[in-house]
């Protein structure tokens, strides 16, 4: 079912106790000595129930001392803490800039110095063209972690990141929020007809996430199908009964997302496999063979599926039913 994953290995995941965590320690948890280092001490004990063999480290990736003492031994580094909230980062910008900006500081050093053999940062598709303090953090983040400099030029560890769209159904994403809306009879507001967004669901991140393992000074980009969001909420009023309205913009908010901008382009090609793009932090000899983006970029509104393909999408999923 799935490309590659890895075996026999000691695998470090920072945020390891989120949705995509959770969905990292399932696919690895049988074949893999895994650390979960979080800050969410609730989660470490449920899971820890679950996982009796996981070692759980209840830390946070500002503390570098702890965060470098706790992956000593590891081979590959799958860093995820990170805060997500645009509105949250907005109103705690000092917070934001410690965790997501330091925090991939830390977790690139901790990685050389504890010779990992890879390790890879998860972006966002936000990190593009940013128009948020989220956005922008998340792009100084992952550009600084695949950048080698001087005296980290000789170093033997891969460093990658992977950048993608909304994971379908994860925690705090738009399907979480229509189910609460639907089951507590309150209204959704769509913030415009016309915005559309990428999706991915978890196991197609996770295959991309594990791609990355034999990457250096790469960012990894599925290719994505991408979605009207209008077609989402109707989808979900024909068969649920949703309850929305249509509202404006909030402020940075973009109609359209975009994984890779024009100003990219020109060190951008396609993978091997045909199945995602590699964008290098620095131009190549090969040229870019990625003509058949449109409008020389990638943007959601060049990439989308009907209605009724989302639809099947999301029946494939029973809805994601609570």
């Amino acid at each position: 079912m799935y490309s590659f994953t890895p075996k026999d290995k000691r695998i470090f995941i920072t945020g390891g106790t989120g949705f995509l965590g959770r969905s990292l320690i399932e696919r690895l948890y049988k074949k893999n000595e895994i650390i979960i280092y979080s800050r969410d001490e609730a989660k470490h004990h449920f899971l820890k129930e679950k996982y009796p063999n996981v070692h759980f480290i209840l830390g946070d990736i500002r503390d570098k001392e702890l965060l470098n003492r706790s992956a000593k031994g590891a081979n590959i580094g799958i860093f995820a803490a990170s805060l997500k909230q645009i509105s949250s980062c907005d109103q705690n910008p000092e917070e934001a800039l410690q965790t997501i900006a330091n925090g991939a500081i830390n977790s690139k050093h901790i990685a050389i110095e504890n010779k990992f053999d890879s390790a890879i940062f998860i972006s966002s598709d936000k990190s593009r063209a940013a128009t948020t303090i989220y956005g922008s953090l998340k792009y100084f983040a992952g550009e600084q972690f695949i950048l080698k400099n001087n005296y980290e030029r000789h170093s033997s560890t891969n460093l990658s990141t992977v950048i993608y769209g909304n994971v379908l159904n994860s925690t705090g994403s738009i399907i979480p929020m229509i189910w609460k809306s639907i089951n507590s009879n309150t209204e959704l507001t769509l913030f415009s007809k016309k915005m559309t967004r990428f999706i991915i669901d978890v196991d197609q991140a996770i295959d991309l996430i594990f791609e990355g393992i034999s990457y250096d000074q790469a960012s990894l980009i599925p290719k994505s199908k991408s979605i009207k969001v209008l077609d989402l909420f109707e989808i979900y009023k024909e068969n649920f009964n949703l309850k929305f309205n249509i509202g404006y913009p909030r402020i940075g908010e973009k109609i359209h997302e975009v994984l890779v901008t024009q100003e990219e382009m020109s060190r951008l090609s396609n993978s091997d496999c045909g199945t995602f793009y590699i964008l290098k932090p620095f131009r190549t000899k090969f040229k870019s063979d990625c003509t058949q983006l449109r409008n020389d970029s990638y943007s959601s509104k060049d990439c989308l599926i009907s209605k009724s393909e989302l639809n099947k999408i999301l029946n494939k999923f029973n809805y994601f039913k609570p």
